[in-house]
């Protein structure tokens, strides 16, 4: 299980990403900070973002493992992000 902390006065939900991989999710992330569908385009086979909607990801995840880290959340959590990030930047 996963802790994600949501906005001020938001409650704390438990959410399961285990069964996703950390590309899957980087992918997700980066895809909900789109502003507009046709800012991703197919070059060479691979999907390019726009460096705004993986900036934006990015600073989603860090806000995430500091929360993990504030509310000391086991380390395999906080790692499984670490490496969502990782994913982020090689988009």
């Amino acid at each position: 299980m996963f802790w994600v902390a949501g906005g001020y006065g938001a409650r704390i939900k438990i959410v399961n990403y285990i069964s996703m991989e950390a590309k899957e999710k980087a992918i997700e992330l980066v895809k909900k900070f789109l502003s507009i569908e046709d800012t991703q385009a197919r070059y060479g086979g691979n999907l390019m973002f726009s460096e705004e909607a993986k900036q934006c990801a990015i600073i989603s995840v860090d806000e995430i493992i500091e929360a993990c880290e504030y509310n000391k959340v086991e380390s395999y959590n906080t790692d499984w992000w670490l490496k969502v990030k990782e994913e982020i930047l090689k988009l």
